[in-house]
């Protein structure tokens, strides 16, 4: 059977089948480095043609250039404390990652969780476009935003 990668449906199917059928996990392995391997070049091709045909901005650019600029500036500011990971009893006590709100749980995935250090607390990197695809990024932000209260 040959199914494409980028199918959805197909891999579901594939995997518990291969697993099913496979004497070994290694069975499983080299098919899926089979398959992988027969559609990667599609796959950067797809993915180049998107890209190159895709409307451009530089406000990502833009956006991580004024990030680095302030990590230049400002190395050493602490993560939010609720973002660092309680990987030991004594991490989890002072209160590593206590509080943390995962975005999915919220409506529309959003939440106003800070994410920078307190220093930078109401930057904002990245300005999307009034162009394309961009405008509509623009116009949830700025709505998501509002309910923060974060100036757009």
């Amino acid at each position: 059977m040959r199914y494409s990668i980028t199918s959805i449906d197909g891999f579901q199917y594939l995997v518990p089948r291969f697993r099913r059928t496979a004497r070994s996990g290694a069975r499983l392995q080299r098919s899926a480095i089979r398959v992988a391997s027969e559609t990667w070049r599609i796959i950067l091709a797809q993915t180049a043609c998107y890209l190159a045909s895709a409307p451009k901005s530089n406000a990502s650019y833009l956006g991580i250039d004024r990030a680095l600029a302030d990590v230049r500036k400002l190395p050493n500011l602490p993560v939010p404390l609720h973002l660092r990971n309680a990987s030991t009893k004594l991490m989890k006590e002072l209160g590593y990652g206590s509080e943390y709100k995962y975005s999915h749980d919220f409506d529309e995935h959003f939440t106003d969780q800070q994410y920078l250090p307190d220093n930078l607390r109401d930057r904002r990197y990245y300005e999307p476009t009034d162009m394309g695809r961009e405008k509509e990024i623009r116009d949830r932000l700025e709505r998501l935003w509002s309910k923060r209260g974060k100036k757009s």
